[in-house]
């Protein structure tokens, strides 16, 4: 379920907190996740660290093998339990058999050890003497003295009030935190928690949301042209991670080809001016947009659905003219034809910031006629597509102006580039 052990360097930034409440700032216990058991175990809590990766792991979505219901008879093979379901596991074993059970069966309590807190059992072997311990308590529900049992490696009093089934209840939803965006699309989130009351003794556990999002600035931001994923990689810009091979200035660009529906919620990066590219983050930051044909954005590792809005479960999408619930009335159609020949690029069009719905093409009786459409983006005077002579043949998708273009591929007889969104800066389109 994603949990590191507790002295992984993943929950080196988790200060520790006691089963008493207290953060002690180091690991003093042994919670679950322990990578051993000794004389500070605490095996009925997890650790700081590990309810972090925990819960991640289950909001993400990650939990559906918990669904099904498992069957009693596949968890339970003694018939001392199936007789007595009500009962505590120390009354039904006594102290020696729970020996037997863990050391064998000529193994017996080593009667002079403090009651409760650890089994401490004889070796069972008549050649050794002595006395040996897994560090686990005692069974609850274990005598320990009169009108005593043990309960979490105490000697307490026998209260069956104690024991009593409590299931679980919603508390109220807390505020709302920090948008994760400043502008473009951002996510906030609200809490609950099940304690009101809590579960007890086994008993259910709170079922429905613990989590609940909502979309917050959402107007767009001042320059559009660079995606925020774009962003999320540059700030790695400078950082090689000392991978052998990469440069020490190396700049990073989004990876969006070739990456698994499940992964678009991962920052993956390439290294600029190679196929080379590496998983920088587990999760984009919330609002991220899935992908750069989608208004899908990604919250905490998933993607989920959002309108062109970028409101969470909006509905909105974008009309012929690129305006998110438009009808289409506030457009018109521009075209044109280009027929002029000459040696080399020949400028055809600059295509303006705002244009959607493009459609580029080529039309000739032949694919190898030696003409080719080609791409610039003119604030760089870089080529997007088909630059320096190099002739893509095959059908391809082109990340520019913060969308995605279709391109046929040269080898098609009708070579074209479209894209149904609009573009956010200038392209050229070249021939």
């Amino acid at each position: 379920m994603n949990m590191p052990h507790d002295d992984d360097y993943k929950c080196q930034s988790f200060s520790q907190t006691s089963h008493k409440g207290n953060v002690t700032g180091k690991s003093n216990e042994h919670y679950v996740m322990s990578r051993m058991l000794d004389h500070n175990t605490y095996p009925w809590a997890w650790s700081k660290c590990s309810r972090h990766y925990l819960t991640e792991f289950l909001d993400a979505g990650h939990g559906s093998c918990l669904e099904d219901k498992p069957l009693v008879e596949n968890l339970i093979t003694d018939n001392n339990i199936k007789d007595n379901p009500n009962k505590q596991p120390g009354e039904i074993f006594n102290e020696h058999k729970q020996c037997q059970l863990v050391f064998g069966h000529d193994s017996k309590l080593c009667s002079y050890m403090p009651v409760c807190r650890r089994l401490w059992c004889t070796t069972g072997d008549a050649d050794v003497e002595g006395c040996r311990t897994q560090h686990m308590p005692w069974a609850d529900g274990t005598p320990c003295g009169d009108s005593k049992w043990c309960l979490k490696g105490a000697c307490v009093l026998k209260d069956l009030e104690t024991l009593r089934i409590v299931d679980g209840g919603w508390g109220g939803w807390g505020d709302y935190g920090e948008c994760s965006r400043p502008c473009g699309g951002g996510v906030r989130r609200s809490l609950r928690e099940c304690d009101n009351p809590a579960p007890s003794n086994g008993g259910r556990y709170c079922t429905g949301p613990r989590v609940r999002y909502e979309s917050c600035n959402t107007h767009e931001c001042d320059n559009e042209s660079k995606d925020y994923r774009s962003e999320q990689c540059a700030q790695y810009n400078y950082d090689n991670f000392n991978i052998q091979g990469l440069p020490k200035d190396v700049q990073w660009v989004p990876k969006y080809t070739g990456i698994s529906p499940k992964d678009r919620c991962k920052l993956f990066c390439r290294v600029m001016g190679s196929s080379a590219y590496y998983l920088l983050k587990e999760k984009v930051v919330d609002g991220t947009p899935c992908g750069p044909d989608t208004f899908d954005i990604c919250v905490n590792g998933a993607c989920l659905p959002a309108g062109c809005d970028r409101r969470l479960h909006s509905k909105k999408v974008l009309d012929i003219c690129g305006v998110c619930g438009g009808d289409g009335s506030t457009c018109h159609t521009q075209s044109g034809y280009y027929n002029e020949s000459s040696y080399g690029y020949s400028t055809v069009v600059r295509i303006p910031a705002g244009a959607s719905s493009i459609d580029i093409r080529q039309i000739s009786p032949t694919s190898r006629d030696d003409n080719y459409l080609a791409l610039k983006d003119p604030s760089t005077n870089e080529f997007l597509l088909n630059g320096n002579y190099v002739v893509s043949m095959f059908r391809k998708n082109v990340h520019a102006s913060g969308t995605i273009l279709e391109y046929s591929g040269s080898d098609s007889s009708t070579e074209r580039i479209n894209s149904s969104r609009p573009i956010v800066s200038d392209l050229i389109v070249e021939v």
